[in-house]
């Protein structure tokens, strides 16, 4: 039986590019629903998650929430960008900035919803959880022997 991982990438690896563009957006489209529910501000999480001596359990939802979210749409978005998951070249950094974006407009978004607030340091956090979770992504890639590096020649290859 093969690793999660490994069945994961090879389905999202016979996706079109228009497909995996699709995925990005319904991602995003998922971020603003969500962003937009009254339950979703940190006032209202804080009543469920309390501190506990030194661990603000709030902030630790909060930030898996974000990490979790904004990860995903930076992997969707990296997968629209380098298809055959090339490790070398811009398109990670391309894909964090992507990502960053759309924090960006989900906190303008959020500056519109009633009891939500635009924050920077969310902008900074889902942009780092973008940056994160390719990092984590380019390395799962590489170990999987799924590299394939665009450096190399046709030459190169015969």
């Amino acid at each position: 039986m093969q690793p999660l991982f490994s069945r994961l990438f090879s389905y999202y690896a016979a996706t079109t590019m228009k497909q995996r563009l699709w995925y990005a957006l319904l991602w995003y489209g998922v971020i603003t629903i969500i962003s937009h529910l009254p339950g979703s501000s940190s006032s209202t999480t804080a009543q469920w998650f309390h501190a506990d001596g030194w661990i603000d359990w709030n902030m630790i939802f909060r930030f898996s929430a974000h990490c979790g979210v904004f990860g995903v749409l930076a992997i969707l978005v990296y997968g629209v960008l380098e298809p055959r998951a090339v490790l070398v070249g811009r398109s990670w950094s391309i894909a964090v900035l992507w990502t960053g974006l759309g924090g960006l407009l989900d906190e303008i978004h959020q500056s519109f919803v009633p009891k939500r607030f635009f924050k920077w340091s969310d902008v900074a956090l889902d942009t780092i959880a973008g940056a994160l979770t390719i990092l984590v992504l380019c390395i799962l890639i590489h170990r999987s022997g799924q590299y394939t590096d665009s450096r190399t020649t046709a030459s190169e290859e015969l």
